[in-house]
């Protein structure tokens, strides 16, 4: 009699009685299904990602926070979560002073932000060094 090692996993895997994603369904991401269980998982990760954000914003006090605009069709639901939980979790002098935006530099947003960086950084040592009259 062969032992279980001697089949494949898959039917080993089925033969403990677990099912595979196909079985199961259409998840909450998948293309079929729920649009409002997508709507949802999303609006979730936004709620998570918000709770720290909101902490920071609450110690920063900054006049924007800019969300990734490569999310797509994600955007809005993690937005919203976002903007929930920053208004329930920031101060509220705070919370009411903070836009949430999505970012528009899309794949330059790194490279377009390091050379801000570098720019400020060039102006204020020329200011410093700058000599006054």
């Amino acid at each position: 009699m062969p032992g279980q090692c001697d089949r494949p996993v898959p039917q080993r895997v089925r033969g403990a009685g677990v099912r595979g994603a196909a079985e199961r369904g259409p998840g909450p991401l998948s293309g079929r299904g729920s649009g409002a269980g997508r709507r949802r998982v999303f609006a979730d990760l936004g709620r998570t990602v918000g709770r720290p954000l909101a902490d920071l914003c609450t110690i920063l006090d900054p006049a924007a926070v800019v969300v990734d605009g490569s999310l797509g069709a994600a955007g809005p639901p993690v937005m919203t979560g976002i903007r929930e939980t920053i208004d329930r979790h920031a101060a509220p002098a705070v919370a009411d002073s903070i836009q949430v935006l999505t970012g528009e530099l899309g794949e330059l947003a790194e490279v377009l932000g390091g050379v801000a960086l570098v720019r400020q950084r060039s102006l204020d040592a020329l200011s410093r060094d700058w000599p006054r009259w």
